[in-house]
């Protein structure tokens, strides 16, 4: 997910779409400092999940988090 700053927002709409899917998920979080903590702490409100973190540009640009459902 990369929706430019509304990945937060989005989250939160598609919260029970998440939980019943059941699904893996793949966030950008470099558009909003306070993003790298509030997007976990939401999304760990819709189930057991495992975080990664990957850079994938410099200086913290492209930071994206995978979160995987735990079984």
């Amino acid at each position: 997910m990369d929706i430019e700053g509304a990945e937060l927002e989005a989250l939160k709409g598609a919260k029970s779409l998440i939980t019943q899917a059941d699904m893996d998920l793949a966030i950008c979080l470099y558009h909003k400092p306070r993003d790298i903590f509030e997007i976990p702490r939401l999304i760990s409100t819709f189930g057991s999940y495992s975080y990664y973190l990957r850079l994938y540009g410099h200086y913290g640009m492209d930071l994206v988090m995978y979160a995987i459902k735990n079984s």
